[in-house]
């Protein structure tokens, strides 16, 4: 872990050459996923929705309006929806897998944000591409969990390079 004035260095380097771009990625993630908040801290500059159990109330007002500004205002083509083993806003019954039950609840994020009128309305209307994947931070793995329900696939560096690259694209 970079110590803490190596980053305020790195955040000035990057404000000085900043240009105004925006990325067209968003991210939304459970506000105790620690491993996903320090991978996407090291990106780029991005657009982070981070609340408790991830987008678990899509109909709540700050969630939708931070899905109004990314995708109408910033232009956000792309949203990762992150979940992560041992999420405490997942329910476990007696017996359950956690490790089964967190990857599919972070499935069951992205159908619920397709399903609300509003947010879901806005992926369609933007042509905004919806994608679900878990962090396992104990073995330092991350998923690809189709959204479609089938299994979850181990990504590699480059599978999630490609997914969370910006295009760097000026800000509206």
């Amino acid at each position: 872990m970079a110590p803490w004035h190596e980053a305020l260095r790195t955040f000035r380097r990057r404000s000085l050459q900043d240009n105004h771009e925006t990325s067209d990625v968003m991210f939304v993630l459970c506000s105790e996923n620690h491993a996903a908040a320090a991978v996407l801290a090291s990106l780029e500059p991005a657009i982070v929705l981070q609340t408790f159990g991830g987008a678990r109330a899509p109909s709540e007002a700050s969630t939708r309006s931070a899905f109004e500004y990314a995708i109408g205002l910033k232009g956000v083509r792309r949203v990762v929806v992150c979940g992560h083993l041992g999420c405490q806003a997942v329910a476990l019954d007696d017996g359950a897998d956690a490790r089964t039950a967190t990857q599919a609840d972070v499935v069951a994020q992205c159908r619920t944000l397709r399903q609300d009128a509003r947010i879901g309305g806005l992926l369609a209307d933007h042509r905004v591409s919806l994608h679900a994947i878990w962090f396992d931070a104990r073995e330092g793995d991350v998923y690809a969990c189709d959204i479609e329900g089938r299994a979850a696939t181990l990504m590699s560096d480059e599978d999630f390079g490609r997914l969370t690259a910006s295009s760097g694209k000026p800000s509206p």
